[in-house]
């Protein structure tokens, strides 16, 4: 997180980034270092719209009321409705159905894809700045569990996610 600012509100065990530390090797599209974290470039275009933005604008945001959004976001938000299943971060139940009650028949891959938004979005900016394409393979990876084909590209890595049906508890 690099060293403490001098009123030390940022960086060291504040948890909060300094965008210094980030300037030292992230420059924006015209070649300069960032001025904000959310001007970090995308590696690739991860949301398949054909050009290659921010990090920020590649994964997305919703609305406030999680009703719609951009981005992978967006396309997340979009696949879980056409079943059914809507998402609103501030209000709990947090899945609910068209008629605004709460929404119970999940499926291991509704299930898996409603997990995936809620705990990637409501981490925060932390998903676009420390493992950002880690959260692009599981957002893609929840388009996949919904039937959808993302047309974007997905970063390569060597650490798969792990399928925790598949691990036996207590042999």
């Amino acid at each position: 997180m690099s060293a403490a600012n001098a009123d030390n509100t940022e960086g060291s065990h504040t948890w909060r980034p300094r965008v210094e530390t980030c300037q030292e090797c992230h420059v924006n599209a015209i070649g300069q270092p960032i001025a904000n974290f959310s001007d970090v470039p995308a590696s690739a275009d991860y949301d398949g719209d054909g050009t290659v933005e921010t990090v920020f604008n590649e994964i997305g945001e919703l609305t406030p009321d999680g009703s719609s959004g951009t981005g992978l976001f967006g396309q997340l938000i979009s696949a879980l409705n056409a079943k059914g299943i809507f998402y609103n971060p501030n209000s709990y139940p947090y899945f609910f159905t068209a008629a605004g009650g709460q929404f119970k028949a999940f499926t291991t891959h509704t299930l898996s894809a409603s997990f995936n938004l809620a705990w990637s979005y409501k981490s925060g900016s932390c998903v676009y700045y420390h493992n950002a394409k880690y959260v692009v393979q599981i957002l893609q990876d929840s388009l996949r569990a919904l039937g959808v084909t993302p047309t974007g590209f997905r970063p390569q890595g060597d650490r798969n996610a792990t399928d925790y049906r598949t691990i036996v508890i207590n042999p």
